[in-house]
């Protein structure tokens, strides 16, 4: 009776077996999962990019942030964008261009925890300086060509109060 049992058994728990094994393969991840076309064209502008042609890579990151513009990689995207503008060699560095995408960045993106909205955020602040030193440069710049003018000037009328002898 006992050799009745463990027979009747062996088959219900080879099914369990094969089962549970069933179950464990179908739940084995398949590997990384595929990128969206919207992250392909992030990769492939990234690649234009490292290759220097900025042009190209900045023409599919538009493509993303016009066609994808709530999908995850509109951020990379934005960023790429800021990049291009920010590179020393690129003709397409703007800084300004740059502070206006890092801003966007941080307004769209700054409460959603992502790492990189810290580094946007000393972006921001290193831009917002750097302009800052710029419109005092112009203004000095101004002021100094204004000085020049009024010793000029002043020169002109020491000529004609004492004359071309006592001039300096």
């Amino acid at each position: 009776m006992k050799r009745a049992g463990v027979v009747l058994l062996l088959p219900l728990a080879s099914l369990a077996l094969l089962a549970l094994l069933a179950g464990c393969a179908a739940k084995r991840p398949s590997g990384p999962p595929h990128p969206t076309g919207s992250q392909t064209l992030v990769l492939r502008a990234q690649q234009l990019a490292a290759d220097g042609k900025p042009e190209k890579a900045r023409d599919l990151y538009l493509d993303v942030l016009r066609e994808h513009p709530d999908d995850p990689a509109a951020f990379d995207a934005r960023w790429g964008m800021a990049m291009l503008q920010l590179a020393p060699r690129s003709p397409l560095r703007d800084y300004r261009l740059a502070l206006i995408n890092f801003e966007r960045l941080i307004a769209k993106y700054g409460k959603s925890g992502n790492p990189r909205i810290a580094e946007a955020e000393a972006w921001r602040s290193a831009l917002r300086n750097l302009a800052s030193c710029q419109v005092q440069g112009a203004k000095l710049a101004t002021d100094v060509d204004r000085l020049r003018s009024l010793e000029a000037a002043i020169d002109r009328l020491r000529e004609v109060d004492l004359g071309p002898e006592v001039a300096p």
